[in-house]
Protein backbone atom coordinates (compact mmCIF):
# COMPACT_ATOMS: atom_id res chain seq x y z
CA UNK A 1 0.00 0.00 0.00
CA UNK A 2 2.76 2.47 0.94
CA UNK A 3 4.73 1.59 -2.21
CA UNK A 4 1.59 2.27 -4.28
CA UNK A 5 1.23 5.70 -2.65
CA UNK A 6 4.93 6.55 -3.12
CA UNK A 7 4.95 5.65 -6.81
CA UNK A 8 1.56 7.09 -7.74
CA UNK A 9 1.34 10.35 -5.85
CA UNK A 10 -1.74 11.41 -7.84
CA UNK A 11 -3.73 8.44 -6.55
CA UNK A 12 -5.83 8.78 -3.41
CA UNK A 13 -5.48 5.35 -1.85
CA UNK A 14 -6.74 3.96 1.44
CA UNK A 15 -6.85 0.63 3.24
CA UNK A 16 -10.23 -0.94 3.98
CA UNK A 17 -10.02 -3.34 6.93
CA UNK A 18 -11.76 -6.68 6.48
CA UNK A 19 -12.45 -8.87 9.51
CA UNK A 20 -13.38 -12.54 9.96
CA UNK A 21 -11.23 -13.73 7.05
CA UNK A 22 -10.78 -17.53 6.82
CA UNK A 23 -7.22 -18.51 7.75
CA UNK A 24 -6.42 -21.86 6.13
CA UNK A 25 -2.79 -23.05 6.04
CA UNK A 26 -1.61 -25.76 3.63
CA UNK A 27 1.52 -26.92 5.50
CA UNK A 28 2.94 -30.14 4.01
CA UNK A 29 1.59 -33.12 2.13
CA UNK A 30 2.86 -36.39 0.71
CA UNK A 31 1.41 -38.96 -1.66
CA UNK A 32 3.00 -42.39 -1.74
CA UNK A 33 2.06 -44.96 -4.34
CA UNK A 34 2.35 -48.29 -2.50
CA UNK A 35 1.15 -50.73 -5.16
CA UNK A 36 1.64 -51.95 -7.82
CA UNK A 37 5.01 -50.29 -7.16
CA UNK A 38 6.43 -47.72 -4.78
CA UNK A 39 6.76 -44.09 -5.85
CA UNK A 40 6.42 -40.66 -4.24
CA UNK A 41 4.18 -38.37 -6.29
CA UNK A 42 3.57 -34.59 -6.13
CA UNK A 43 0.42 -33.54 -4.29
CA UNK A 44 -1.17 -30.33 -2.99
CA UNK A 45 -3.92 -30.08 -0.40
CA UNK A 46 -6.75 -27.97 -1.80
CA UNK A 47 -7.87 -24.80 -0.09
CA UNK A 48 -10.22 -25.46 2.86
CA UNK A 49 -9.48 -29.20 2.91
CA UNK A 50 -9.28 -30.92 6.25
CA UNK A 51 -6.11 -32.79 7.17
CA UNK A 52 -5.68 -36.53 7.14
CA UNK A 53 -5.01 -38.33 10.43
CA UNK A 54 -1.43 -37.83 11.63
CA UNK A 55 -0.36 -41.18 10.14
CA UNK A 56 -2.16 -40.49 6.87
CA UNK A 57 -4.85 -42.43 5.01
CA UNK A 58 -3.94 -45.69 3.30
CA UNK A 59 -6.36 -47.16 0.82
CA UNK A 60 -7.16 -48.26 -2.70
CA UNK A 61 -7.90 -45.76 -5.45
CA UNK A 62 -10.92 -45.84 -7.73
CA UNK A 63 -10.47 -43.66 -10.82
CA UNK A 64 -13.52 -42.00 -12.40
CA UNK A 65 -13.71 -39.53 -15.26
CA UNK A 66 -16.79 -37.62 -14.12
CA UNK A 67 -19.62 -37.54 -11.59
CA UNK A 68 -21.76 -39.78 -13.79
CA UNK A 69 -19.17 -42.58 -13.65
CA UNK A 70 -18.88 -42.09 -9.89
CA UNK A 71 -22.62 -42.60 -9.54
CA UNK A 72 -22.51 -45.70 -11.76
CA UNK A 73 -19.76 -47.22 -9.61
CA UNK A 74 -21.03 -46.01 -6.25
CA UNK A 75 -21.10 -49.53 -4.77
CA UNK A 76 -17.29 -49.71 -5.20
CA UNK A 77 -16.58 -46.43 -3.39
CA UNK A 78 -17.15 -47.23 0.31
CA UNK A 79 -13.85 -46.94 2.18
CA UNK A 80 -11.91 -46.11 -1.01
CA UNK A 81 -10.04 -43.02 -2.25
CA UNK A 82 -11.68 -41.49 -5.31
CA UNK A 83 -9.61 -39.86 -8.06
CA UNK A 84 -11.48 -37.56 -10.45
CA UNK A 85 -9.55 -37.83 -13.70
CA UNK A 86 -11.59 -35.25 -15.58
CA UNK A 87 -9.85 -34.10 -18.77
CA UNK A 88 -9.62 -30.30 -19.01
CA UNK A 89 -12.10 -28.76 -21.44
CA UNK A 90 -12.45 -25.26 -20.02
CA UNK A 91 -11.90 -23.86 -16.54
CA UNK A 92 -15.60 -23.18 -16.11
CA UNK A 93 -16.58 -26.75 -17.01
CA UNK A 94 -13.77 -28.68 -15.31
CA UNK A 95 -13.25 -26.79 -12.04
CA UNK A 96 -16.40 -28.38 -10.56
CA UNK A 97 -14.39 -31.54 -9.86
CA UNK A 98 -11.98 -29.59 -7.68
CA UNK A 99 -14.67 -27.57 -5.94
CA UNK A 100 -17.34 -30.26 -5.51
CA UNK A 101 -15.29 -33.45 -5.73
CA UNK A 102 -14.99 -34.12 -2.00
CA UNK A 103 -18.75 -33.71 -1.55
CA UNK A 104 -19.59 -36.18 -4.31
CA UNK A 105 -16.99 -38.73 -3.16
CA UNK A 106 -18.09 -38.48 0.48
CA UNK A 107 -21.72 -39.02 -0.58
CA UNK A 108 -20.84 -42.64 -1.44
CA UNK A 109 -18.54 -43.31 1.50
CA UNK A 110 -15.06 -42.41 0.20
CA UNK A 111 -12.41 -41.70 2.87
CA UNK A 112 -10.51 -39.16 0.72
CA UNK A 113 -10.59 -37.72 -2.77
CA UNK A 114 -8.06 -36.59 -5.34
CA UNK A 115 -8.52 -34.49 -8.45
CA UNK A 116 -6.58 -34.17 -11.68
CA UNK A 117 -5.21 -30.60 -11.64
CA UNK A 118 -7.48 -28.15 -13.46
CA UNK A 119 -5.15 -27.28 -16.31
CA UNK A 120 -4.42 -28.45 -19.87
CA UNK A 121 -0.65 -28.57 -19.28
CA UNK A 122 1.65 -29.94 -16.60
CA UNK A 123 5.32 -30.38 -15.79
CA UNK A 124 4.69 -32.63 -12.79
CA UNK A 125 3.04 -29.59 -11.20
CA UNK A 126 -0.17 -29.98 -9.18
CA UNK A 127 -2.36 -26.86 -9.16
CA UNK A 128 -3.74 -25.15 -6.08
CA UNK A 129 -7.31 -23.94 -5.72
CA UNK A 130 -10.31 -23.82 -3.43
CA UNK A 131 -12.73 -26.64 -2.59
CA UNK A 132 -15.96 -26.87 -0.61
CA UNK A 133 -17.83 -29.13 1.76
CA UNK A 134 -21.53 -29.68 2.33
CA UNK A 135 -23.31 -30.10 5.65
CA UNK A 136 -25.07 -33.13 4.15
CA UNK A 137 -21.94 -35.33 4.00
CA UNK A 138 -18.84 -35.82 6.19
CA UNK A 139 -15.80 -33.75 5.16
CA UNK A 140 -12.94 -35.80 3.69
CA UNK A 141 -9.40 -34.75 2.72
CA UNK A 142 -9.22 -33.44 -0.85
CA UNK A 143 -6.02 -32.86 -2.84
CA UNK A 144 -4.74 -32.19 -6.36
CA UNK A 145 -2.31 -34.40 -8.25
CA UNK A 146 -0.52 -33.86 -11.54
CA UNK A 147 -1.87 -34.69 -14.99
CA UNK A 148 0.92 -37.22 -15.34
CA UNK A 149 -0.03 -39.04 -12.13
CA UNK A 150 -3.75 -38.99 -12.99
CA UNK A 151 -3.10 -40.52 -16.41
CA UNK A 152 -0.80 -43.12 -14.82
CA UNK A 153 -3.47 -44.14 -12.31
CA UNK A 154 -5.99 -44.37 -15.16
CA UNK A 155 -3.70 -46.70 -17.12
CA UNK A 156 -3.14 -48.89 -14.07
CA UNK A 157 -6.87 -49.21 -13.47
CA UNK A 158 -7.60 -49.87 -17.15
CA UNK A 159 -5.04 -52.70 -17.13
CA UNK A 160 -6.79 -54.32 -14.18
CA UNK A 161 -4.21 -53.48 -11.51
CA UNK A 162 -5.13 -52.41 -7.99
CA UNK A 163 -3.80 -49.02 -6.90
CA UNK A 164 -2.88 -48.53 -3.26
CA UNK A 165 -1.68 -45.20 -1.88
CA UNK A 166 -0.91 -43.43 1.37
CA UNK A 167 -2.04 -39.79 1.54
CA UNK A 168 -0.80 -37.45 4.25
CA UNK A 169 -2.05 -33.85 4.48
CA UNK A 170 -1.21 -31.58 7.41
CA UNK A 171 -3.31 -28.56 6.40
CA UNK A 172 -5.27 -26.74 9.08
CA UNK A 173 -7.84 -24.00 9.60
CA UNK A 174 -6.67 -21.44 12.13
CA UNK A 175 -8.76 -18.78 13.91
CA UNK A 176 -10.31 -16.12 11.71
CA UNK A 177 -7.96 -13.27 10.90
CA UNK A 178 -8.14 -9.86 9.23
CA UNK A 179 -6.98 -8.51 5.90
CA UNK A 180 -7.35 -5.35 3.81
CA UNK A 181 -8.73 -4.12 0.52
CA UNK A 182 -6.74 -1.40 -1.24
CA UNK A 183 -9.07 1.30 -2.51
CA UNK A 184 -7.46 3.69 -5.00
CA UNK A 185 -9.23 6.69 -6.49
CA UNK A 186 -8.12 8.75 -9.49
CA UNK A 187 -10.27 11.84 -9.96
CA UNK A 188 -11.16 12.58 -13.56
CA UNK A 189 -10.41 16.01 -14.98
CA UNK A 190 -13.40 16.21 -17.32
CA UNK A 191 -16.17 14.31 -15.47
CA UNK A 192 -15.04 13.96 -11.85
CA UNK A 193 -18.59 13.24 -10.66
CA UNK A 194 -18.86 10.05 -12.76
CA UNK A 195 -17.47 6.74 -11.48
CA UNK A 196 -15.89 3.81 -13.30
CA UNK A 197 -15.26 0.89 -10.94
CA UNK A 198 -12.57 -1.67 -11.76
CA UNK A 199 -10.64 -4.14 -9.67
CA UNK A 200 -8.91 -7.44 -9.16
CA UNK A 201 -7.47 -9.49 -6.34
CA UNK A 202 -3.85 -8.97 -5.30
CA UNK A 203 -3.33 -12.17 -3.36
CA UNK A 204 -2.05 -15.52 -4.61
CA UNK A 205 -1.80 -19.09 -3.38
CA UNK A 206 1.19 -19.80 -1.16
CA UNK A 207 2.87 -22.12 -3.68
CA UNK A 208 3.04 -19.50 -6.44
CA UNK A 209 3.94 -15.88 -7.06
CA UNK A 210 0.61 -14.85 -8.55
CA UNK A 211 2.17 -13.81 -11.86
CA UNK A 212 -0.89 -14.92 -13.82
CA UNK A 213 -3.47 -15.19 -11.04
CA UNK A 214 -4.02 -12.36 -10.58
CA UNK A 215 -1.13 -10.02 -11.46
CA UNK A 216 -2.09 -10.47 -15.12
CA UNK A 217 -5.62 -9.35 -14.34
CA UNK A 218 -4.42 -6.36 -12.32
CA UNK A 219 -2.14 -5.23 -15.17
CA UNK A 220 -5.01 -5.61 -17.64
CA UNK A 221 -7.34 -3.35 -15.67
CA UNK A 222 -4.57 -0.82 -15.04
CA UNK A 223 -3.86 -0.61 -18.78
CA UNK A 224 -7.56 -0.20 -19.49
CA UNK A 225 -7.49 2.88 -17.24
CA UNK A 226 -4.57 4.36 -19.15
Amino acid sequence: HQEWKDRLAFVNSTLQRVTDVPNWVRNNGTLELLAPRYEILPVLALGNSIATPIDGITGNVIVVKDFAELEQRQKEVQGQIVLFNAIFTSYHETVIYRVQGAIEASKYGAVASLVRSITPFSLQTPHAGVMRYSDEYPPIPHAAITLEAADYFQRLQDSGQSISIRLLLTCESKPLTESYNIIAEIKGSEKPEEVVLMGGHIDSWDVGRGAMDDAGGVVAFLFSLH
